[in-house]
């Protein structure tokens, strides 16, 4: 038998020691609350995807009384992001709810949707979760989904 051992890492800041531009970030997911459509859930999530460019992509989850043709706030951003501006690499993502008692981490879907972005453009993408008090950052999607289905298992 074999052991091995999976670490990942991440930071918590609180959320008055965010820089000024990760504040904008957070402000501009906040925003996107306002267009998301969750009247079966009532779970209301915004997201904020920034490109290597330095724009900024909102997001807001859509659901559907057909339970699998809903999408998540991350999706609709990356999807957006990948339509307008194809050739240029997502550096962050940030995701928040209205409930915001604690941190919103990203589906299953949706983290093999980010894991793919990651891939596509050669670029990890730092992922940042955000509550009332905190904000939760990983360096890329990788720590999130360490065993990730990816076209290497494909080979």
């Amino acid at each position: 038998m074999t052991k091995g051992k999976i670490e990942i890492s991440w930071k918590i800041y609180s959320r008055k020691e965010v820089d000024a531009e990760l504040n904008k970030m957070i402000e501009f997911a906040e925003n996107q609350l306002v267009s998301s459509y969750a009247p079966y859930s009532k779970f209301n999530v915004g997201t904020a995807v920034l490109l290597q460019n330095g724009v900024l992509i909102g997001g807001a989850n859509q659901e559907n009384s057909v339970y699998p043709a809903g999408i998540c706030a991350e999706r609709v951003a990356l999807n957006s992001a990948a339509m307008q501006y194809p050739d240029v690499a997502v550096t962050a993502i940030v995701i928040v709810a209205s409930k915001k008692d604690k941190m919103i981490s990203p589906c299953g879907i949706c983290r093999q949707v980010l894991l793919e972005t990651e891939r596509r453009y050669g670029t990890d993408i730092r992922i940042i979760m955000v509550s009332n008090t905190l904000v939760y950052e990983f360096a890329s999607v990788k720590d999130l989904l360490p065993l990730a289905f990816s076209d290497e298992n494909m080979l």
